[in-house]
């Protein structure tokens, strides 16, 4: 948010006035972002007792990818969207969904810490919607693929929590979450969910 304040600022000294309104427009989407979480931690939700709503994947795609690529640490990557056409609607969470969103697209980037790139994908495949999350990085060894998702393991400086989380959100969707070495280098990060039609 404070990157968009930053643009606005920007914006405004150039009297472009429309592209201000885009950038206060997204602090507004990050802000109703960071409300949902802090109610759902307030309330103390049971996570699979979350209210579900039917969620587009694609523009929880595109709005995450938008606010990630914003983000002025993360200038040095350059992201992609392959996205099907039309909505990919499944049921959930969206506060959930879109921070699984989030740390994976986070994630793919800060494993490429000089020049990087992330594409994000969907498709449906039968019953399922798919979304794909590949970046450039390092990759991880055949042996880490399953233990990635497991709380506090890290191949990384990091606290090994966020894939958990992300692995239990999946889960609690009836979904699925796992890791592919990605052709060229890299890794995908894949998830399945069920479909619905929208």
């Amino acid at each position: 948010m404070s990157n968009y304040l930053t643009l606005a600022k920007d914006a405004l000294s150039r009297a472009d006035v429309e592209a201000a309104s885009r950038h206060v427009g997204s602090v507004k989407q990050g802000l109703e972002r960071a409300a949902g979480i802090v109610r759902q931690v307030l309330a103390h939700a049971d996570p699979a007792k979350a209210p579900r709503t039917p969620v587009d994947l694609n523009q929880l795609l595109r709005e995450t990818e938008q606010f990630v690529q914003s983000r002025k640490e993360f200038r040095h990557v350059e992201f992609a969207l392959d996205l099907v056409d039309g909505p990919l609607v499944v049921q959930g969470n969206p506060v959930m969904l879109g921070q699984v969103a989030m740390n994976l697209i986070v994630n793919a980037c800060e494993v490429q810490p000089g020049k990087g790139e992330v594409r994000l994908t969907s498709r449906r495949e039968g019953a399922h919607a798919v979304a794909e999350f590949a970046d450039r990085g390092p990759g991880i060894p055949e042996a880490d693929r399953q233990r990635v998702f497991e709380p506090f393991f890290s191949t990384r400086d990091s606290t090994g929590l966020g894939l958990s989380i992300c692995h239990t959100i999946v889960r609690q969707h009836d979904g699925e979450l796992e890791v592919v070495p990605r052709t060229g280098g890299g890794s995908v990060f894949r998830i399945r969910l069920p479909v619905i039609e929208g």
